[in-house]
């Protein structure tokens, strides 16, 4: 499997806030573009006694006039400063992927890395990488102001949860 588009955000805040963030699916409509709307929780994600994430979360949005339905398939929790989570867009036909690397470089600053990868020949690969950098590009940038600003990016036709801090 190819990497499409890999990029990665500094952003200053705990590491917990920064999983969180990220792991679970249905809080990205604080900070996907503009153009998503009607985010649906397919899969909660799946409860755990002692607050660790666990595989199975389902969502679904639309964008584009196209439905994407990612789930989160694996997490690493932080360890030695590092912490993973693993998506598949399942509604994808080149079985596409994302991997989201989470390392603290200094206590309070995670930088976020976003690896897109997809088996597609070389063709499509620069129309999907054209469309993961405006996409998930953009998601990076908001994903910076939200964690750091405390400022949603959720409009009226996105359903997100409220976050205790906004």
């Amino acid at each position: 499997m190819a990497v499409v588009y890999e990029s990665f955000v500094d952003i200053l805040c705990e590491p917990e806030a920064a999983l969180e963030a990220v792991g679970n699916l249905y809080e990205r409509g604080h900070y996907l573009p503009s153009g998503v709307m009607a985010i649906r929780e397919l899969a909660p994600k799946p409860f755990s006694e002692s607050g660790a994430f666990l595989p199975g979360q389902r969502v679904s949005y639309l964008y584009d006039g196209k439905t994407f339905e990612h789930e989160v398939t694996e997490v690493r929790m932080w360890d030695e400063a590092e912490a993973n989570v693993k998506e598949v867009i399942r509604s994808s036909s080149s079985g596409e992927m994302l991997e989201w690397r989470l390392s603290e470089l200094t206590p309070g600053t995670i930088r976020v890395t976003l690896m897109y990868h997809a088996n597609v020949n070389p063709i499509a690969k620069m129309g999907l990488a054209r469309f993961a950098k405006r996409f998930w590009g953009e998601a990076l940038q908001r994903l910076k102001v939200h964690l750091e600003d405390k400022k949603t990016f959720s409009g009226p036709r996105t359903w997100v949860p409220k976050s205790p801090e906004l």
